[in-house]
């Protein structure tokens, strides 16, 4: 009987049927494989992440919300209890920019009285959403400007400094020269 052949090693296995190019030594196609791998993993994970990321962004919209004769927004609140800023000033008309959504506003009309209402809006995503007109009682000019002209002050009297005194009332005696 002849003699068994040792069994050809992996490298020896491989290198007579592969193309030269792949002819690599095992250690080396293993790293190259396990860094593919790596790379494929990463890029489904950044792409899930994006995609949670948009999902959870909800387009935006406009809201106008207006007021007779006037009025201040104090607040805006949405459904789950998040409130927007408010520009300053927050007076009406007022065009702001929200995500869609549910939302309570209220608006404090004029003083004297300064009533308070709330509405109910609902934002469109990219679209412009108009709140009801909000109606207060009218303000006439006298109840207006009674803030202004209620209690008037007593006029102040300048003060007169000796710089501010003309030249000729300022009178000049020579030492030892009685006047």
């Amino acid at each position: 009987m002849g003699r068994l052949k040792p069994a050809p090693t992996s490298e020896e296995a491989g290198s007579t049927w592969l193309p030269r190019v792949l002819r690599l030594p095992v250690g080396r196609k293993a790293t190259i494989v396990w860094a593919s791998v790596a790379v494929v993993i990463v890029a489904a994970a950044i792409t899930a992440v994006v995609i949670v990321m948009l999902a959870s962004i909800s387009p935006a919209g406009t809201l106008v919300i207006d007021a007779v004769p006037w009025g201040t927004i104090t607040a805006i609140e949405a459904e789950n209890g998040e409130r927007p800023p408010l520009p300053s000033p927050a007076s009406t008309p007022l065009v702001i920019s929200l995500p869609a959504g549910t939302y309570q506003v209220l608006v404090a009309g004029p003083t004297p009285e300064s009533e308070a209402q709330r509405i109910g809006v609902t934002v469109r995503p990219n679209a412009a959403s108009v709140a009801p007109t909000v109606r207060f009682r009218d303000v006439t000019p006298e109840e207006y400007f009674e803030q202004y002209l209620a209690a008037p002050s007593a006029p102040v009297e300048p003060a007169v400094s000796p710089a501010d005194t003309p030249p000729s009332a300022v009178t000049v005696t020579p030492a030892g020269v009685s006047p």
